[in-house]
């Protein structure tokens, strides 16, 4: 009888916890507020101009993504066509969230496809035009990416700096962390690196 009703607090107590928007992380032990998973939605009630890690003080998740990824100022990429690889006949695009004293270590925000190891030329080309393919939003050091792109597929990278305030940057931040790791469908035509990131963009600037 006892341990019966144990199983029925402890049901009804994370049920609870469930309902009111709490969630346990998979890699903390500790309980976190559902704001913690989609702060985009915490700020719409929220004065902005607090520092974020005061508004979020309650999401140790979130409080690392954010010192790790601060900058100053916002760059979008252009990296130009190659014939390497059918993933990029049209060119990459990406963001840069870059720091003032360090390019290289700067974070690289990019969708692109995921490409499965054991895919044929044909079938991926197939998928591509007509559906079948996973996107995912993703996280870099720009080192890694500039040393890919510059010295190993020969390729120029184009940057071209966004004006953005202070309150948009924070928005950003956060909208970033919603999506990274994020899968869709991916297209060749009409849901790829680009049209990805102008969705990401219109977050804050809705007449993209």
């Amino acid at each position: 009888m006892l341990k019966s009703l144990f199983i029925i607090f402890y049901l009804f107590f994370f049920i609870s916890l469930k309902a009111f928007g709490y969630h346990q992380d998979q890699n903390s032990s500790l309980i976190q507020h559902g704001y913690c998973y989609s702060p985009t939605k915490k700020v719409q009630n929220t004065n902005i101009e607090q520092p974020l890690n005061i508004i979020f003080s309650k999401c140790p998740k979130l409080l690392t993504f954010l010192e790790q990824s601060q900058f100053d100022t916002l760059e979008l990429v252009f990296a130009n066509p190659t014939l390497s690889t059918p993933m990029s006949y049209f060119g990459h695009t990406f963001l840069v969230f870059r720091k003032k004293d360090s390019l290289n270590f700067s974070k690289v925000f990019s969708y692109s496809a995921v490409i499965p190891e054991d895919i044929k030329f044909p079938e991926l080309i197939k998928k591509g035009v007509f559906g079948g393919l996973v996107g995912r939003y993703s996280f870099a050091n720009y080192y890694d990416i500039s040393a890919e792109y510059l010295n190993k597929e020969q390729r120029s990278l184009i940057h071209y700096t966004l004006k953005l305030s202070d309150k948009e940057k924070k928005l950003l931040l956060l909208k970033a962390y919603e999506l990274y790791e994020d899968e869709s469908a991916y297209s060749f035509f009409n849901k790829n690196c680009t049209t990805e990131l102008l969705q990401f963009l219109s977050y804050i600037k809705p007449e993209l």
